[in-house]
């Protein structure tokens, strides 16, 4: 029974996180300081509730609201986190302030980002081979090294780094598909290093 007690007492500490994060997410313009692993913690509560609603012979359509609240109500706190991430990412780079699980959508973030900007660029400059490129699958670049035969300036590789600038006479690892570019172009050439 004592454990029970504990349990419950960390429930309530838990949707007090959730709901205080809520409240002070609701007020602000960036994203606030919330422990990282709030959604974790959210996400045993859920199960835990879950568990303990449907491990009864009988359901409460009390109990289905309670549940279907949190849900919600954690929902609610992704979205307005990520849309202040989004949106701060669009002026003037990631906020600080974020969870893991917020890191890795805010990574996702600027390179959705950092390839629309390639593809502009690409369609702006008629380089009908990027994009031609970019709809095999950018996500699975190999690389290799290039020998550059003549002054390159930078450019984003299938990989979403930035490359560059090249001198002439200069080698480079870059993405596979941005080496064949190079030597369709006559501007650089693939080459074999021995080790």
């Amino acid at each position: 029974m004592k454990g029970d007690a504990a349990d419950q007492r960390t429930s309530a500490e838990k949707l007090e996180d959730l709901f205080s994060a809520l409240a002070r997410e609701s007020l602000t313009e960036e994203p606030v300081m919330v422990e990282d692993d709030i959604y974790l913690s959210i996400s045993y509560l859920l199960n835990k509730a879950f568990m303990d609603v449907y491990g009864q012979r009988e359901t409460s359509s009390i109990l289905d609201e309670t549940l279907d609240l949190l849900r919600k109500a954690a929902g609610l706190l992704l979205h307005l986190r990520l849309a202040k991430i989004v949106k701060r990412m669009a002026s003037d780079g990631t906020p600080t302030a974020l969870t893991s699980e917020e890191s890795i959508v805010a990574t996702r973030v600027e390179e959705a980002a950092n390839l629309a900007q390639l593809i502009l660029d690409s369609i702006s400059e008629g380089n009908t081979l990027t994009l031609a490129l970019l709809r095999g699958s950018p996500h699975l670049a190999r690389y290799t090294a290039v020998y550059v035969k003549s002054r390159t300036p930078e450019f984003y590789g299938m990989d979403l780094k930035i490359y560059g600038p090249f001198r002439e006479g200069d080698v480079a690892v870059i993405p596979v598909d941005n080496a064949r570019t190079l030597t369709l172009n006559n501007q650089g050439k693939e080459v074999t290093v021995i080790g």
